[in-house]
């Protein structure tokens, strides 16, 4: 990345969040920490988290701004357990309390499952999810290694495997269903939540537009992404796909700098939620 930059000398570059790590390492990046607090600039509206996430990320300084972000949370289908009269969940769970929730409803209504995945993937997957979430790294770069024989990689599994022995997680194989029609069929390969077999699952805001295409409403709720209890005020549920930044050997700063202010403003946003809109 940093060899196409030197060729091409882009002004503006729309970065993912590992690119965006390496290009700040590089040096390849402007600090537009002063620019972002002048006058000249409204900070009202950008997200406080998203801006404190890229700041962290800076170690204190700003080298780009993401207009957009998405967030992950625990979904739960008021509905099912209302019917069995389980107490709904809350906010700040651990995954060991999740799953101990998903175990009442196991057996108890046909077809219908504690927990599931979106798109059903596998364990090793939920595997994954857990460990991203939780902060838990699969390479250690200090050493250079792969870090999955750690202890915090043997409780996930531990925990994922025993939540399949159990039967807490829905397993497209076992409870395969034939629905009333194809439209159903389709969003219950995407994911089972959607047509009412699954108690929880843990997604992001386009399951809420998935949900409205269903033939079946869907009587749901939200709470935080369950936490690793060692820091139970921090989550990894949070992300930041799409990060403008300004080369730092732009030789057209002001019309960068024009072009920043305007995809962070409100013109833009009102636009992308129009977009967004119209793609539902």
């Amino acid at each position: 990345m940093k060899q196409f930059v030197n060729e091409h000398q882009p002004d503006i570059m729309v970065l993912n969040s590992d690119e965006y790590d390496w290009l700040m390492d590089e040096n390849a990046l402007l600090d537009i920490s002063d620019l972002v607090s002048s006058k000249d600039f409204d900070r009202e509206e950008i997200l406080p988290a998203v801006m404190e996430y890229l700041k962290t990320k800076g170690n204190g300084r700003l080298y780009g701004l993401a207009p957009t972000f998405f967030s992950t949370t625990l979904f739960y289908n008021k509905d099912l357990f209302d019917e069995l009269a389980i107490p709904y969940q809350t906010n700040h769970m651990t995954w060991d309390e999740v799953f101990h929730l998903a175990k009442r409803f196991v057996g108890q209504v046909e077809g219908v499952n504690g927990i599931s995945q979106p798109f059903q993937n596998d364990p090793f997957n939920f595997v994954k999810t857990i460990a991203e979430y939780n902060g838990v790294k699969l390479f250690d770069h200090d050493r250079n290694q792969l870090v999955m024989d750690s202890p915090d990689w043997r409780q996930i599994f531990e925990l994922i495997v025993n939540a399949y022995k159990n039967k807490l997680v829905y397993e497209p194989s076992e409870t395969a269903k034939v629905h009333s029609n194809m439209q159903d069929e389709i969003l219950s390969q995407q994911n089972v939540f959607l047509v009412g077999q699954s108690a929880m699952t843990v997604d992001n805001y386009y399951l809420l537009n998935m949900i409205e295409k269903g033939s079946k409403p869907v009587n749901w709720d939200v709470v935080t992404v369950p936490i690793d209890e060692r820091k139970p005020d921090t989550s990894n549920g949070f992300f930041v796909s799409s990060i403008f930044a300004i080369n730092l050997n732009t030789s057209k700063l002001d019309m960068a700098w024009e072009f920043m202010k305007f995809v962070n403003g409100d013109d833009f946003a009102q636009s992308l939620s129009k977009s967004f809109k119209n793609k539902v």
